[in-house]
C-alpha cells in the first residue's frame, strides 16, 4: 500500500506539472494540493505525508523545470510558465480595468505604470505598488472582477445565500427547533431562492450589460462588503460550534475551485472572451457545492427536531 501510495502522488506530480504546461491557469493548483497535503499533516502528524509532499513536488518540478530554464534564457528573465505572465497582469490591474482586460495604460502617457519608475521591476511589484498608491481600488476591482467573471452563473448567487443561510440557522440552532421558525425559516430560504432565479432569468439573461452595471454600481460593491463582512463572523461562529459543512465535494473540485477563483482575482474571467475555459469549470464545480449543499441543508432541517428530542432523552 506504501508504494502504491507513492507511485500515486509521483503521478499526481507529472499529471499536475503536464497539466500546467498545458493550461497555465491551473498555475495556483501545486500550492493548493502542497497546502492540502500540508493541512493533512498538520490534523493527522503522519510523517509519511511529508514524504508525499516531497514526491509531488519533485515529480512536478521535474516536468515543469525544463520548459521554465528554456523560456527564462530565451526571455533573458525569469519565467515559471507563461510569458505573457507579466502583460497579463498588468493590463487586468490598472486605472482603467472594470474586471476585464484593459491594456489601455499602455497608450497613455500619463498612465500610472507610465510613470511609476519601475520599469524594469517585476509585474508582481509594479502592481503591488499600483494598490499601495491607490488602496481603494483593490476592494472594487475584485468585485467587479468577480462578477464579470462568474456573476452570470446563477448557482454563484443561490450557493452564496445557501451558505449564509446555513451559517444563520447554527447560530439560531435552539430557536429552529420549534416547528413553526423552522418551516418559516425553510420558507424563507425558498422565497430568496426563487427570487434570485427569477431576477436572473427576467433580468440577467435578458441584458448582461445592464445587470453588470447594477452590480458595478457604488451602492452594489457596499453591499458586497457588508456580506463578506457578515461572513467573516457568521462562518467562523458556525465552525466553531462544531456544524458540519454540508458542502462536500471531492478534494480535487475543491482546490480546482481555489485556483481558479484566485486566476480571477489576481487577473480576470471575462466570460465574454472564455465561454468555453475556466469559467465553464467553475460553473460545474458550483453546480456540484450547490446540489449537495441544499439537499443536505434540507435532510438537516427536516431532521432537526428529532435529532434535538433525541439528544434531550438519550
Amino acid at each position: 500500500m506504501k508504494n502504491k501510495s507513492s507511485r500515486a502522488t509521483i503521478i499526481l506530480g507529472l499529471a499536475c506539472g503536464t497539466c500546467l504546461l498545458v493550461k497555465g491557469s491551473l498555475v495556483f493548483l501545486p500550492i493548493l494540493i502542497s497546502g492540502y497535503f500540508g493541512y493533512l499533516f498538520y490534523k493527522n502528524r503522519d510523517r509519511v505525508i511529508i514524504r508525499r509532499i516531497a514526491l509531488f513536488l519533485t515529480a512536478f518540478a521535474l516536468t515543469v523545470l525544463p520548459w521554465s530554464v528554456y523560456a527564462s534564457v530565451k526571455s533573458g528573465e525569469l519565467i515559471l510558465i507563461s510569458t505573457q505572465g507579466k502583460a497579463v497582469f498588468m493590463d487586468t490591474n490598472n486605472e482603467y480595468a472594470d474586471g476585464r482586460w484593459r491594456p489601455q495604460w499602455k497608450r497613455d502617457p500619463n498612465s500610472f505604470y507610465m510613470n511609476d519608475g519601475m520599469q524594469e521591476s517585476s509585474a508582481i511589484f509594479r502592481v503591488a505598488n499600483f494598490y499601495l498608491h491607490n488602496p481603494g481600488t483593490l476592494p472594487v476591482l475584485l468585485w467587479k472582477k468577480f462578477v464579470q467573471g462568474y456573476g452570470y452563473l446563477l448557482t454563484t448567487w443561490i450557493l452564496l445565500l445557501v451558505l449564509f443561510l446555513d451559517s444563520v440557522r447554527v447560530l439560531l440552532k435552539k430557536a429552529l427547533t420549534a416547528n413553526l421558525i423552522r418551516w418559516l425559516f425553510s420558507l424563507i430560504m425558498v422565497l430568496m431562492t426563487g427570487i434570485i432565479v427569477y431576477y436572473w432569468k427576467t433580468y440577467l439573461m435578458a441584458d448582461v450589460l445592464h445587470f453588470y452595471t447594477i452590480l458595478s454600481s457604488t451602492t452594489a460593491i457596499r453591499w458586497f462588503q457588508l456580506l463578506l463582512i457578515a461572513l467573516a463572523i457568521v462562518v467562523p461562529t458556525y465552525l466553531s460550534r462544531n456544524g458540519r459543512m454540508h458542502v462536500k465535494a471531492p478534494e480535487i473540485f475543491v482546490l480546482l475551485f481555489f485556483n481558479f477563483l484566485i486566476v480571477t482575482l489576481l487577473t480576470c474571467a471575462d466570460h465574454t472572451i472564455y465561454p468555453s475555459r475556466y469559467v465553464k469549470v467553475m460553473d460545474f464545480v458550483l453546480i456540484l457545492f450547490t446540489v449537495h449543499y441544499i439537499s443536505s441543508f434540507t435532510v438537516t432541517m427536516v431532521k432537526l427536531p428529532r435529532m434535538q428530542r433525541m439528544n434531550e432523552n438519550p
